[in-house]
């Protein structure tokens, strides 16, 4: 499996540690800290944008290293009997940099709206990167825009800014909220 690339030669070695370790009795090692890539390729999932903070899991993918999905996430969750390709992860205490969040707004269809979301981002030391716009029966839009967060309270406080704007009806973190029909907000 490693010759073929379908496993990574670091998780199969920490689990045979690991393996070798609870055989003896000896306490088992800790979960991968996701840190940068360690020597191994990680890539952040698109379906659920997890964010430092978020309680994640990692799925080995062939030709794409470990993906790192928010645990709620279903395209994370081990399929069938066979859990071999989940393997445990958590955020390290420091992490740096920014990453890709998703959030979907829903508003009055009023001039200046789209204006107002940004700022309100902006206020928050958050950045724009791109905003998809479905209009909802003429008086409601649905704004899906992917934003930048440095960790789950920056995101959490970019989210509250976004709740105070008159005419929000609902802000909640997305794509999590289509992809399990359940609303996935932060306080």
């Amino acid at each position: 499996d490693i010759g073929r690339g379908k496993r990574l030669a670091p998780l199969v070695a920490r689990q045979l540690v690991a393996a070798e370790a609870a055989a003896v009795g000896v306490a088992t090692s800790a979960p991968l800290a996701v840190t940068g890539t360690e020597g191994m390729v990680l890539e952040f999932a698109g379906c659920c944008r997890p964010v430092p903070g978020d309680p994640i899991q990692g799925k080995l993918s062939s030709g794409r290293g470990i993906v790192i999905h928010r645990r709620e996430c279903p395209h994370g969750r081990p399929r069938g009997k066979d859990s071999r390709d989940n393997v445990d992860v958590v955020w390290a205490e420091e992490v740096a940099g920014e990453y890709t969040a998703e959030v979907v707004i829903r508003c009055s269809n009023r001039r200046g709206m789209l204006g107002a979301v940004a700022t309100a981002l902006a206020e928050a030391e958050s950045n724009v990167e791109r905003v998809n716009i479905y209009d909802r029966s003429g008086e409601i839009t649905e704004f899906q825009v992917q934003c930048t967060a440095r960790n789950r309270s920056h995101l959490a406080r970019a989210l509250r800014g976004l709740r105070r704007l008159p005419d929000v009806v609902r802000v909640e973190r997305g794509p999590l909220a289509r992809l399990s029909g359940a609303s996935q907000q932060l306080a």
